[in-house]
């Protein structure tokens, strides 16, 4: 992507075609060279309030509690993939509201904020399928093992953007009014500094109706995909029962 123009031109057209207006590089960080050289106008916003050490330190305890977190989903979750149960998802949507299609075609409400039981269960099974893959190789994460990869990484942003687009975001210091001030947003509907949130479970803690709902349902799907199999692998069986047990012709 980095060094390909064709192929980097080719994600610019997707990410017009979805009427992006942000793109937060959370795993996606090898993205920041051509997405940066085709958008010389965006605004940018800087994560790199901690220090190396900090950082490196914050994201070795995340590690393990990600990594519990992420097993669950994949083995509770793993039951919507043995089946094309997902195929029902689109017509279930439009019963209930079309939610999930508002969703895509709005970019909003944001599932940080609003998180029904359709919503959720779309936004699990896109992690499986999308989110997760990208953490693996060949993967588009960057992960700095040292002080002068880390320092690179943000120094980036100062190649292609002059100083008025970069906003060192700081959320111990910064309010949202600010936020909202350099990116342009105006009432701002939100005041004062972000509040602290545990960055693990984090959904289920804010949704847990939506959340508990969607687990009761994958782990249902399980029992219903093994049954279904069960009955898949007994079908010889019952046949050559059935044929031993035909009548006997004189």
């Amino acid at each position: 992507m980095q060094k390909d123009d064709e192929l980097a031109s080719r994600l610019m057209e997707k990410i017009g075609r979805c009427r992006m207006e942000a793109i937060a590089l959370d795993g996606l960080e090898t993205l920041f060279d051509p997405l940066a050289k085709a958008n010389p106008d965006a605004k940018v916003i800087m994560m790199n309030w901690r220090t190396f050490r900090q950082w490196r330190n914050s994201l070795d305890t995340f590690v393990h509690k990600l990594t519990v977190m992420v097993y669950h989903n994949i083995i509770t979750g793993s039951s919507l993939g043995l089946l094309p149960w997902l195929a029902l998802l689109q017509p279930l949507d439009r019963l209930s509201g079309g939610h999930v299609e508002h969703l895509l075609r709005s970019g909003g409400p944001p599932i940080t904020e609003v998180g029904g039981p359709m919503v959720w269960l779309y936004h699990q099974s896109m992690n499986h399928r999308r989110q997760y893959e990208c953490w693996t190789p060949p993967s588009t994460s960057i992960a700095p093992q040292t002080e002068e990869e880390y320092q690179d990484f943000y120094g980036k942003a100062k190649k292609y953007f002059s100083k008025e687009q970069i906003f060192d975001w700081d959320p111990r210091k910064n309010t949202l009014e600010e936020l909202c001030n350099f990116l342009g947003i105006d009432p701002c509907i939100k005041k004062g500094k972000v509040p602290k949130a545990i960055n693990t479970w984090i959904f289920e803690r804010d949704f847990p109706i939506a959340a508990n709902a969607v687990i009761v349902l994958r782990l249902f799907l399980h029992w219903v995909n093994w049954k279904l199999f069960d009955a898949l692998l007994s079908l010889p069986f019952w046949f050559y029962r059935a044929w031993r047990e035909r009548p006997k012709v004189d």
